[in-house]
Parts: structure tokens; C-alpha cells; sequence
């Protein structure tokens, strides 16, 4: 998958851009705040449908610096190939809604996410691991996704299920117990409890296929063919790695009845795969406290590339990666590793980086490298490419 074209409207403090892409790889260089990342936002929002940043709709269109909105509305739009077919997707943005175009036909975010795969590298998901285990979660879910991208259904289904039983046990905390209340929350459960089955299964098969390429990766950015590595899937405490759908569907239906009186009490869900956990372990210990920060970012950047090696045999293409300031965020011997891997695959690859004098970005003939100062983002030419040798900062 290439994304050849984009242009912004007003998207953040990209005022109006366009951008003809490398089909190979993208460096975007400039100092904090000038709006690096933001473009990646956009890339990112055209196929998630969403910012990969805790934000709000309406931040996406463009204010001014007195905090007043400068206009109404934003726009994003991509022209991405896949071998000879093209693809191209409109995002509308305003105030707080949103509306997607493919070919100028409405499509949905979730049917986007499935044709158009996407490999976030950031610092926030090199840091996974010690983070909360929402991250995790978050982490296991794009696995899913990589593994089958039609499940991203299942995720909304089970979504709107919790929402709705949510709602229901908040009413019950505020109101009391009802027969219709009571009734009601029992078919909900049901239909609730099929999907989260459905949901955690759905993520120990996806982490038990990734596996073997995630050995693999892990050897290659480490370098140490001795290490082991396994995980395991917590479900109140309890490994499920083995279990089948009847034992995972039974634990959790045991689970919910024996907390029922605390749901009513909390007035939401305390059962089901928002509460799971992930754990991974690195020579028998858990990779949380007996790994070093540097051990810890290794081990999610292999899994991340594990994810692009499985995506594209089951695929047969590779996701477009975004990289977003993750070489300073590594030491020289990984970086190092992590570009050899970048050279050997033929996937687009879109970079940010505060410093252009970096030899494996001035050393790279294949790339473009493109300047980014105040929300304006300028191609360098080949001649001034070839001698850079400058620090932004």
C-alpha cells in the first residue's frame, strides 16, 4: 500500500498543503511544535479514522493564536495504490463530527482501517510495556486487526454492547433494581458476554500467529539468538493461553455473576476485555520490572515489526509504517538494526526527526527528505539534500 498524494486543509496548523509522497521512504525534519507529527496525525486519520493522540474532534481544525477558529471546517485527502488499484479517501472534519469519502462514496472508518493497514512507531508505544495495560490491550487489538482487519466489527459491536450495558448498570446505581431492569440486563449480558468471548479469543490467536515472527525480530534488534520470550493473557488474574472459547465464555459468565452486586454499586461493566491484561516475559521474567528501558522498547519495537513481516505474508502487502521521532528515542546499535530492516522491505515508510544530519538519513538515496517550519513543508532538493549536514535544534 502507497499513499502517493495527500492534501490538508486547515488540519492542526497545516493551513493548506499537498504533498506529492516517495513511494519508498519520507523524512520530515524540523524542531518541536512546527507540525511533524500533525502530519502524521492526518495520514494516520485517513485510515483509523481517528488521531492516534488523546484529543478532541473539533482540535483538528485549525486555530488561531488568540484561540479563535480561523474556519469552520477541515479536510483531508489521500490518493493511496495498491499495485493497479486506487484509492481516494476524503476526511471532513467539523466541529464535532466527521465524514469519510472513498472514491466519493461514504464509507465508514472501520471498512477504511481494513483496506488501507497503518504501523504507528512512536515513543508512547515504544513505552507499552511498563505503561498501563489499556496500551496493551490497544497493542493486542491492532494485532487482531493485522490478523483478519474484518474484526474490526467485532471491536465495534462489543464497544456499543459495553456502552449499553454501562448505561443500564449507572441507571441501576442511580434508581434501584427493577423486574425490567433486571430482565433487561440479563439478555444484554448475554449478547455482551458471546462478543467479549469472540474479542479475547480473537487476541490469543492473533498473538499465538505473530509469535514466531516476533522471536525472530526480536533476535534480529537484539541481536541475541538465546533469548526466550513468551507471553501470557491475563483474565482476572488468570492465564488463558490455552483456553478454548466454552472455558473462556464460562470463567467470564462466573466472573460477572460473582461481581453482580459490585457492577450495581460501580455502575459499570467490571468483567469482560477492557479489564484483561497482557504480560510478557523475557528469559522467565517479567519484562515489566526485570528489563531495562532500553530491553523493554527493544521487545516492543520487534513486536511491532513482527506485525509488518505477518501483515504482509497473510496480506501479500505491507502497511504503510509512520515513524514519529522514534530514532532518538533508540540507541545506535537498534537504530541501526531498525533501518537495515526499513532498506530490506519495500514498504512506504513516512519518518520525523528533529535532526537532519543523521547519517542513515543523509546516507538513504532512496528517501526525500522534506523541511517543516511553522506548519509549511518544504521538499529539500536532491543537490541540498546530498550536503546537508546540519542540527535543527
Amino acid at each position: 500500500m502507497k499513499l502517493n498524494k495527500i492534501d490538508l486543509f486547515h488540519f492542526r496548523n497545516l493551513s493548506h498543503q499537498t504533498l506529492n509522497l516517495n513511494s519508498n521512504k519520507n523524512y520530515f525534519i524540523g524542531e518541536n511544535a512546527q507540525g511533524k507529527t500533525n502530519l502524521l496525525e492526518a495520514v494516520y486519520f485517513l485510515s483509523h479514522g481517528k488521531s492516534f493522540r488523546p484529543t478532541e474532534i473539533n482540535s483538528f481544525i485549525q486555530f488561531s493564536e488568540s484561540d479563535e477558529k480561523l474556519v469552520q471546517s477541515a479536510q483531508i485527502q489521500g490518493s493511496f495504490q495498491h499495485r493497479n488499484l486506487g484509492y481516494q479517501v476524503r476526511a471532513a472534519i467539523q466541529n464535532t463530527t466527521k465524514n469519510f469519502t472513498l472514491n466519493q462514496k461514504k464509507v465508514t472508518s472501520t471498512n477504511l482501517k481494513a483496506l488501507i493497514p497503518m504501523v504507528l512507531f512512536s515513543p508512547e508505544s515504544l513505552d507499552v510495556i511498563k505503561e498501563s495495560a489499556e496500551q496493551r490491550r490497544g497493542l493486542v487489538d491492532e494485532l487482531v486487526l493485522s490478523h483478519d482487519p474484518k474484526q474490526a466489527k467485532i471491536i465495534t459491536e462489543l464497544t456499543r454492547a459495553l456502552k449499553t450495558r454501562n448505561a443500564l448498570l449507572k441507571d441501576i446505581m442511580k434508581n434501584g433494581l427493577s423486574e425490567d431492569r433486571v430482565l433487561t440486563l440479563e439478555s444484554l449480558n448475554q449478547i455482551y458476554l458471546v462478543l467479549a468471548t469472540h474479542l479475547t479469543k480473537l487476541r490469543l490467536v492473533a498473538l499465538k500467529s505473530i509469535w514466531e515472527d516476533f522471536e525472530e525480530s526480536t533476535e534480529f534488534i537484539l541481536g541475541n539468538s538465546m533469548a526466550k520470550l513468551h507471553f501470557e493473557y491475563l483474565i482476572s488474574g488468570e492465564s488463558a493461553n490455552n483456553w478454548d472459547e466454552l472455558k473462556i465464555f464460562g470463567f467470564m459468565q462466573t466472573r460477572m455473576a460473582y461481581l453482580r452486586q459490585k457492577e450495581y454499586g460501580a455502575g459499570h461493566t467490571l468483567v469482560g476485555p477492557q479489564k484483561h491484561d497482557l504480560k510478557f516475559f523475557f528469559n522467565e521474567n517479567d519484562t515489566r520490572f526485570y528489563c531495562s528501558q532500553g530491553q523493554q522498547r527493544a521487545l516492543i519495537l520487534a513486536l511491532k515489526i513482527a506485525q509488518i513481516v505477518y501483515h504482509q505474508r497473510v496480506h501479500q502487502k505491507y502497511p504503510i509504517l509512520l515513524l514519529d521521532d522514534v530514532l532518538s528515542e533508540l540507541d545506535e546499535n537498534k537504530r541501526l538494526n531498525l533501518m537495515k530492516f526499513l532498506g530490506e522491505i519495500s514498504a512506504q515508510v513516512l519518518i520525523t526527526a528533529t535532526d537532519l544530519s543523521r547519517h542513515e538519513i543523509r546516507n538513504d538515496k532512496k528517501g526525500d527528505i522534506f523541511l517543516v517550519t511553522s506548519g509549511r513543508i518544504e521538499k529539500l532538493k536532491e543537490e541540498t539534500n546530498s550536503k546537508a549536514n546540519f542540527n535543527l535544534n
